[in-house]
């Protein structure tokens, strides 16, 4: 995503404008680490819960 794309999807998603300076702040402070994060080496097996549920309401009239 480029600094306009952010900006945009920050304005739908929370309600306020971000500046593309602000944003080119934030991804510059956190590059590193999600470079980092993104070369880490894969682990051979992972555990995971997976939850599915329904939640129905009903109501009943007397």
């Amino acid at each position: 995503m480029n600094q306009r794309d952010i900006a945009d999807t920050v304005k739908d998603i929370y309600g306020f404008g971000i500046s593309h300076e602000t944003i080119s702040t934030i991804t510059d402070r956190v590059v590193g680490t999600a470079e980092e994060w993104q070369n880490c080496p894969l682990k051979k097996f992972y555990t995971f819960l997976f939850v599915d549920c329904i939640y129905v309401t009903i109501r009943k009239e007397m």
